[in-house]
């Protein structure tokens, strides 16, 4: 169904960093990378999400990304945004 086709386009961009439409309401935990995107949050297809980082119940917008080891939570994040590392919101 529609939930396992949103898996798998996160799995593949955390991967490979394809671009796919945003991806709604996902949970995944990558252990490769150390990636964790949870439920309720959007991620744009044109942003990034960069190893070790936590993103929950987030938008991640258009040409911004996050750096390594970021928690971010409840939190909006606009176009062409960089977040450093280290960085923890909500």
């Amino acid at each position: 169904g529609p939930k396992l086709v949103n898996k798998l386009k996160t799995i593949l961009y955390i991967k490979t960093g394809f671009i796919f439409d945003k991806v709604k309401d996902i949970s995944y935990y990558n252990t490769d990378n150390d990636v964790r995107i949870q439920e309720r949050s959007i991620v744009s297809k044109k942003s990034r999400i960069f190893p070790f980082s936590r993103f929950t119940n987030s938008i991640l917008d258009e040409n911004s990304y996050i750096s390594l080891f970021a928690f971010i939570n409840n939190t909006q994040i606009g176009k062409y945004c960089s977040i450093s590392m280290n960085f923890k919101s909500g």
